[in-house]
C-alpha cells in the first residue's frame, strides 16, 4: 500500500477500504467533480461567477468555524456561535446547509479529508513486529486526542443519520486495511479464519473507542495506555 493509495481509500486484505470519503456526495468523486467544473468552464468560456467563489469561501469558513468550536470543547455549537466565529450571517448558514445535521455531516467529511494524511504510518519492511507495533499504537493513540470532539459527534450522528453511518463504516474499513497491511507478514502466516479473528481484535485495540475507554473510563495515562496496547498486540500477532 502506498501513501497515495491510503489517502485515496484503497486497502488490502480481508477488509479492503471502501471508496474515499470524497465519493459521498452525489455519487461522484473528486475526478467527477473536476470534470463537471471543466465542462462548466468550457460552456461559459472560462468565466467563473464571483458569487459562486464567494459562496464557496463562506461555506468553507462556516465548516472551519464549526470544527474549531468542537476542537475547543464545544460539542454542540449553535448556529449563532458558528455565525459569529465564521463572520457569515445566521441566515446565510442555512442557505449553505439544509439543517444542523447537514452542517455537522459536511463538517465531518471536511475534517476527515483534512486529517487523512496524518493517519499514514510509514515503515520499513525490515522492521521487527515490535517496531511496527510501536509505530501504529503511538501514531493512533496520539492522534485520538486531537480528533476526539469530531469523533464523538460522528458516532452520535451515525445512530440516526445513514450518510454519517456509512462514512464512519468507510473510515473504519480504511483503518482496518492499514492494520492488515502493516502486519501482513504475521497475518499471512495464519489460517484465513484465524487471521480474520485476530484482525478484528487488533483493529479494536487500535480504535478510538479503545483509546477513549483506556484514558477516560479507566483513567490510564498515555504511558500506561501505550503499554497495555503494545503488550496486547504483540501477544496476538507473535
Amino acid at each position: 500500500m502506498t501513501k497515495a493509495e491510503f489517502e485515496g481509500g484503497k486497502g488490502r486484505g480481508p477488509h479492503d477500504a471502501l471508496d474515499s470519503t470524497n465519493t459521498q456526495r452525489g455519487g461522484a468523486g473528486i475526478g467527477g467533480e473536476r470534470d463537471g467544473v471543466d465542462a462548466a468552464r468550457a460552456h461559459t468560456g472560462g468565466n467563473v461567477d464571483g458569487r459562486h467563489r464567494r459562496r464557496d469561501r463562506n461555506k468553507t469558513a462556516v465548516l472551519d468555524a464549526y470544527l474549531d468550536l468542537i476542537s475547543e470543547g464545544n460539542e454542540q455549537p449553535s448556529v449563532g456561535e458558528v455565525s459569529r466565529r465564521s463572520g457569515v450571517s445566521h441566515r446565510s448558514v442555512f442557505r449553505y446547509f439544509e439543517d444542523r445535521d447537514d452542517l455537522a455531516k459536511t463538517s465531518i467529511e471536511r475534517h476527515l479529508d483534512r486529517i487523512k494524511p496524518l493517519l499514514w504510518i510509514d515503515f520499513d519492511e525490515s522492521e521487527t513486529l515490535e517496531q511496527r507495533v510501536d509505530r501504529v499504537i503511538t501514531a493512533r493513540m496520539r492522534l485520538f486526542p486531537t480528533i476526539c470532539g469530531i469523533a464523538r459527534l460522528q458516532r452520535k450522528l451515525a445512530q440516526t443519520n445513514a450518510t454519517v453511518r456509512d462514512l464512519l463504516t468507510r473510515n473504519r474499513a480504511l483503518a482496518r486495511s492499514q492494520i492488515r497491511w502493516l502486519f501482513s507478514p504475521e497475518f499471512d502466516r495464519m489460517e484465513p479464519e484465524r487471521a480474520l479473528e485476530i484482525l478484528y481484535v487488533v483493529d479494536l485495540i487500535c480504535s478510538f473507542e479503545a483509546a477513549d475507554l483506556f484514558t477516560n473510563d479507566l483513567q490510564l495515562d498515555e504511558e500506561a495506555t501505550l503499554s497495555v496496547a503494545r503488550r496486547s498486540l504483540i501477544a496476538l500477532l507473535r
